[in-house]
C-alpha cells in the first residue's frame, strides 16, 4: 500500500508507549493467517449450505444462514459429519467431505494457537500461552523463521483451494464433474510444537 507507514499496535500518537513495536514481518504473517482462516470458514459455510440445499438467492439460503452462522466451528463440524453419515452420497464424495472437515479441524487449532498468541521478546520466538487457574502455564514457542510461516500459510491456502473445489464441482452431489483431489493433511501445530510448563508468577503482597 502506497504511503503506508506500518504503524505498530504498540505505538500510539502522542502517547508515551514504553514497549518496543512489534516486528513488521510478524504483524504481516499473523494478519495473513487470520484473513486466510476467514476465507476457509466462509467456504465451510458454503459446503454446509450446499449439503442442506440452501441455494444462493433463495429464501432457504437466507434462513439457512441464520441457522448456520451463529454456530461455533465445532458445532458446524459435527453437523457436516452428521449430514455425511445420514445422506445417500457416493463413497468418494463422502471421503472427500470428511477429509475436508478433518483438515479444517487441524487448521482451526493452528489458527487459534496463532491468533491468541502473545509476543514476548525471547530467543525462542512468540510465546503462546494458555492461562488457567493452575500454578503453571502451558506454553508453546512459535519458531521465529520464515519457513514456519510459509508452511503454515501454505497449509491454509491448500485447504481453501480444496474447499473451493468442493463447492465448484461437488454440488449437486451426483454431478458428473470430477471431484477435487484430497490434498495431504496440514501440520498440526498442537502436536508439532513442544509444550513447555512455565511457573506462574505469584503476586507480591503490598505489605512486603
Amino acid at each position: 500500500m502506497e504511503n503506508y507507514s506500518w504503524p505498530s499496535p504498540r505505538t500510539l500518537p502522542d502517547y508515551p508507549v514504553k514497549t518496543k513495536p512489534l516486528p513488521r514481518e510478524l504483524i504481516h504473517a499473523v494478519g495473513v493467517v487470520v484473513i486466510a482462516w476467514n476465507e476457509i470458514e466462509e467456504t465451510h459455510l458454503d459446503i454446509l449450505r450446499g449439503l442442506m440445499g440452501f441455494n444462493v438467492g433463495s429464501y432457504k439460503f437466507r434462513m439457512g444462514s441464520r441457522i448456520l452462522e451463529p454456530m461455533g466451528n465445532r458445532q458446524r463440524g459435527d453437523l457436516l459429519r452428521g449430514l455425511v453419515s445420514e445422506m445417500e452420497i457416493p463413497k468418494a464424495t463422502s471421503a472427500m467431505l470428511l477429509a475436508f472437515q478433518s483438515h479444517y479441524d487441524i487448521c482451526l487449532g493452528n489458527r487459534n494457537l496463532i491468533a491468541h498468541s502473545q509476543y514476548i521478546e525471547e530467543e525462542h520466538g512468540i510465546l503462546i500461552s494458555s492461562f488457567k487457574a493452575t500454578p503453571h502455564i502451558s506454553a508453546r514457542y512459535i519458531p521465529d523463521d520464515a519457513e514456519f510461516w510459509e508452511l503454515t500459510i501454505s497449509d491454509m491456502r491448500r485447504l481453501s483451494d480444496f474447499g473451493a473445489g468442493i463447492v465448484d464441482f461437488a454440488f449437486p452431489l451426483h454431478s458428473p464433474e470430477p471431484l477435487p483431489d484430497i490434498p495431504p493433511p496440514p501440520r498440526d501445530l498442537l502436536r508439532f510444537l513442544e509444550v513447555h510448563k512455565i511457573e506462574r508468577l505469584q503476586p507480591q503482597s503490598s505489605k512486603e
